[in-house]
């Protein structure tokens, strides 16, 4: 695939109120007290994962009578303080009284353990009320889940469940990463309490993770052709799964895993499916998912992933389309006598070569031929493609919009588009919830104009 890099600055963020440090900053805010650091290296896995949750934090504390201040310092940057300090790992949280005393964050990384930490050094017993992951009941379940407008990923859960537990710190980084605007809510329900909801989504285990879609105006007929596409392989599956010899021996559960011995009919919200979680109960596997199903394509640090909308194996399918577009744009320019006497020099040469075209070959370059090739079909096939690929209705309104856009207003459109797009985005003036939709389309007019040059200079 061909990877499209962006060439454009970071979008910041202006909800990012974590302190950035240095040396100089660092000095003066320890002398005042009350200061909250992380160290950190822009390589380490572990200090990109806990970013939300301490991102999170700084959002608990933003009140000014808290006085307290959440900061960070980049040690890549700043090695040999950060060795002047006896920072030996990544990440590392300590809490400064004064420019000389510190104590070290020594607990799970949790939203909730932070919160207590830093309550504990501003004299107050600090009981946990903020988080990302907003709490469902029956009586908000319609208000919030079956919002046509937003986006919900929604936990069934226990209060007795280990794996529930196990998952909250990953559950909550993950509802840090997406901004109000994004119309994705990270949501979880008591099962245990809210039986009747447990029941009416057929929930047999905890914890059990559903994706409720947005409703999308005018792609209404698009996900019920999708849909009809899904139940026809489901019941080609379960067609070929019941031909197979049975087995008596059951299978074992695991934590990742729960075998599901009776069928499950699809449960729908307006149109759309409801869709269940059945990936690993991590924040990289879970964030992938949300990402894929609502076409937000945040990172862990929530700005919009470099290849957002950028589909495996779309490319070949583009470059034939513009194939097509290309050869149907030269034979309206050539004029009809112009092709046929093409068409007869290629006959000529394939039989100087020793081909020898028979009365089939010729019907089947004529068929080729009278569609110049067939654009209609290429297009179709390339909607088709990125229909079932991609799930979010704002990557396929992309595809199809360039499409349309190149047949009624050419390449050059397209080319100028792109680079007014990639001024817009290295502004750095771009709303949060705009972020995914000009990356999106940038990266789309620019997959289109390299393969258009690429193939007219072969």
């Amino acid at each position: 695939m061909i990877l499209v890099i962006l060439c454009f600055t970071r979008l910041i963020s202006s909800y990012d109120r974590v302190v950035k440090l240095i040396p100089e900053t660092f000095l003066e805010s320890s002398e005042r007290g009350n200061l909250l650091v992380k160290f950190y290296s822009t390589t380490c896995h572990h200090c990109r994962l806990l970013a939300p949750t301490y991102q999170a934090l700084a959002n608990v504390f933003q009140n000014p009578q808290y006085n307290v201040t959440i900061a960070e310092i980049n040690c890549g940057e700043y090695e040999a303080f950060c060795e002047d300090q006896n920072i030996d790992g990544y990440p590392i949280v300590r809490w400064y009284s004064n420019a000389t005393t510190y104590k070290e964050f020594n607990k799970r990384r949790t939203l909730e353990n932070f919160q207590t930490f830093v309550g504990e050094h501003i004299g107050r017993i600090y009981r946990p009320e903020f988080t990302n992951i907003v709490e469902v009941a029956d009586d908000n379940f319609e208000a919030i889940v079956l919002n046509p407008e937003k986006n919900v990923l929604l936990a069934f859960t226990a209060p007795w469940c280990s794996h529930c537990h196990k998952m909250r710190p990953d559950y909550e980084s993950l509802a840090g990463v997406y901004f109000p605007k994004d119309d994705i809510v990270i949501a979880e329900i008591n099962g245990d309490i809210f039986s009747k909801l447990t029941d009416e989504y057929n929930v047999i285990g905890f914890p059990t993770i559903l994706f409720f879609p947005a409703i999308v105006n005018g792609d209404e007929e698009r996900m019920r052709m999708l849909n009809n596409t899904m139940k026809k392989e489901e019941e080609l599956l379960k067609n070929i799964t019941a031909s197979l010899p049975s087995k008596n021996q059951k299978q074992e559960t695991t934590e990742d895993q729960e075998i599901v011995e009776k069928d499950t009919p699809p449960r729908y919200k307006g149109y759309r499916i409801v869709k269940s979680y059945e990936g690993k109960r991590e924040f990289d596997a879970m964030l992938s998912f949300t990402n894929e199903h609502t076409g937000i394509f945040r990172e862990i640090d929530r700005e919009i992933k470099k290849t957002a909308g950028l589909l495996d194996g779309v490319d070949e399918i583009v470059r034939r389309f513009l194939g097509s577009y290309i050869r149907r744009k030269r034979a309206e320019e050539l004029g009809e006598q112009e092709i046929v006497r093409l068409k007869v020099e290629e006959k000529d040469e394939e039989e100087d070569d020793g081909i020898t075209v028979t009365e089939g070959d010729t019907e089947e370059e004529e068929g080729e031929f009278d569609g110049i090739p067939a654009l209609e079909e290429m297009e179709a096939e390339l909607l088709d493609f990125v229909n079932v690929v991609s799930y979010p209705s704002n990557v396929y309104q992309t595809y199809r919009r360039y499409i349309t856009a190149l047949k009624e207003k050419g390449i050059d459109f397209l080319i100028s588009e792109q680079k007014r797009l990639g001024r817009v985005i290295e502004s750095n003036s771009v709303a949060q919830h705009l972020q995914p939709t000009l990356v999106i389309r940038f990266n789309v007019l620019k997959l289109f104009v390299t393969l258009y040059k690429q193939i007219t200079r072969e």
